[in-house]
């Protein structure tokens, strides 16, 4: 009997230590279930608001009542400098050529040739409308010096200075004197201002007695083409 006894006693014993035990194991462990508990059922905006409570702030700490923040002075930002513009080389100036100097021309030999018909506009039998065509003075070449071309006669000189002066020219090939006989200069010709009228030519101031076709010119001649109304007389 007192052996069950003391086993009754032991096992009570046994059973109030496990109690012991476990009351203590449980006292341990409330908190840790209550704080993961709590962090749980947290919602999103205090978790998030923890977070940004406990982040680091930028933004200026708020000042004390009654005092202004100082303001921030802002950085200057350097200025970039332009870089300096080369002036551009200047071309150089080219010397300029001098012209060449022509060679002095070889004196060049000339005769003078002069075309006049004064007295058929003094003449009385001179026609109106011939008249009208004429140059005023009678002057239809002015006296003009003129290039000699080797071998030229008074009549190859006159074709040729009518021609580049635009004088109207009519004249006849007389066979018999082998010559050209000239009949009008200018719109005037032979007999317009009566029997005795016509063009002759003098050279250096005297008639000569050949034909203009067989008159051979020199250098330094002076040729006249003259209209007459009496023969030469006049002239």
């Amino acid at each position: 009997m007192k052996r069950k006894n003391r086993l009754y006693a032991v096992i009570a014993l046994c059973l109030v230590l496990v109690l012991a035990v476990a009351a203590l194991v449980t006292i341990g462990t409330a908190p840790d279930i209550a704080q993961t508990r709590s962090l749980q059922t947290e919602t999103p905006e205090a978790t998030s608001s923890g977070a940004s409570a406990s982040a680091p702030s930028d933004a200026p700490s708020p000042s004390p009542e009654g005092t202004t923040p100082p303001e921030r002075t802002p950085t200057p930002v350097p200025t970039a400098q332009p870089e300096p513009t080369a002036k551009p080389a200047a071309a150089p100036t080219a010397a300029p050529t001098p012209a060449p100097t022509p060679d002095p021309a070889p004196n060049a030999e000339t005769v003078k040739l002069s075309i006049r018909c004064p007295l058929a506009l003094a003449s009385a039998e001179l026609d109106d409308a011939i008249r009208a065509v004429l140059p005023e003075g009678g002057v239809i070449l002015a006296e003009t010096e003129i290039e000699l071309e080797a071998g030229e006669s008074v009549w190859n000189l006159l074709q040729r200075v009518c021609r580049e002066n635009g004088v109207a020219l009519e004249a006849d090939w007389t066979p018999a004197y082998n010559t050209a006989y000239v009949r009008g200069i200018g719109h005037l010709y032979e007999f317009d201002c009566g029997r005795g009228s016509g063009w002759i030519y003098r050279v250096n101031g005297a008639v000569p007695n050949v034909g203009c076709s067989s008159c051979t010119l020199q250098p330094g001649d002076t040729v006249e083409w003259l209209y007459t109304c009496d023969f030469g007389n006049d002239l």
